[in-house]
């Protein structure tokens, strides 16, 4: 460890002044020239000499090289820059937005930069201590509750992952809800096997789906239904609309359809099958009539007559 040989002047000495009468010193007040009692004389070097070597003190605690009487003002200069950077101090709390000097822990923590990972493997309700973590879960079929919004201030981030092999549920505390852009409010959502999503905290009451492979179903370049049925929409990151729907054909072998949603232009590709395995024997096929609706056919594929009641598939893709 570095020696500090600035040392303090009359550190034990009687022949001082007291403070008070320091303070009221008419020689100190005034400066006025002859010879200094050594009382006062004391007193002046001991006050500064105590600022001089308790600074010289946390120099030589945080670097490596002596501190002495000997330094240059430039390399004193360089040695208490090198201490100011070596140096320990005390992190603020994690939601500290009061002028004092933030320490590079707290910076990384009020970043994009994760704290910690933290595993959960059974249900838990999530607190403020959980902010800025990577939360690992690491069961399938469990409820994870948000922390209380109330509770954070804005701007606050955490990520779920979820590594079973079902979704998980995220539901947040009442009356906190979640935005998820595209589905408006909502108080619970769930999370797919391998998926991560985070939340921001906003508005007063309200975690924003803010990122992540989970939010992809928020987002509007992948806007889709929600298939109750059989038949529903998406969209591709390039803007590409995908539909798909079924069926069945009357006596002409024809069935109309209308699309889950109109399409903006055109629809260029359609794919038409059947599921029944004891219908091989049909030939399908299909084609739109509008931005709107679709035409699918069925024939016997040995005589060419209409094929009734048969069930028929279709996929499009289209602008």
């Amino acid at each position: 460890m570095a020696v500090n040989e600035i040392l303090k002047f009359a550190d034990t000495a009687t022949n001082i002044l007291s403070q008070s009468a320091y303070d009221a010193d008419a020689q100190r007040n005034d400066g006025a020239s002859g010879i200094a009692r050594s009382p006062l004389n004391n007193k002046t070097m001991k006050q500064t000499t105590t600022v001089a070597s308790g600074l010289s003190q946390f120099i030589a605690d945080n670097q490596a090289d002596d501190i002495t009487d000997d330094l240059t003002p430039s390399e004193y200069s360089d040695a208490f820059v090198e201490a100011l950077s070596n140096a320990d101090f005390t992190t603020q709390p994690q939601f500290d937005n009061s002028q004092k000097i933030a320490t590079t822990e707290f910076v990384n923590r009020a970043r994009e930069s994760y704290v910690e990972t933290i595993d959960i493997s059974s249900s838990s309700l999530l607190n403020e201590s959980h902010i800025g973590c990577f939360i690992y879960a690491t069961t399938s079929s469990i409820n994870i509750g948000l922390p209380s919004a109330d509770d954070v201030p804005f701007g606050s981030k955490l990520t779920l992952y979820a590594n079973g092999q079902t979704n998980i549920v995220i539901d947040t505390q009442s009356p906190d809800v979640i935005n998820n852009r595209l589905s408006g409010e909502v108080t619970s959502i769930s999370l797919r096997p391998f998926d991560n999503i985070t939340f921001t905290k906003t508005v007063d009451n309200t975690w924003f789906v803010d990122y992540g492979s989970g939010s992809l179903v928020a987002s509007s370049s992948f806007e889709s239904s929600i298939p109750s049925s059989a038949s529903g929409y998406f969209y591709l990151p390039n803007g590409r609309l995908v539909q798909y729907g079924s069926g069945t054909t009357d006596v002409t072998g024809y069935v109309t359809l209308t699309f889950p949603i109109p399409f903006p232009s055109t629809s260029q590709n359609m794919i038409v099958s059947i599921s029944d395995a004891v219908q091989a024997a049909v030939i399908t096929g299909g084609a739109r009539i509008s931005t709107t609706q679709c035409t699918l056919w069925a024939l016997h594929s040995t005589t060419g007559a209409p094929a009734n009641n048969i069930f028929v598939h279709y996929y499009t893709i289209g602008n």
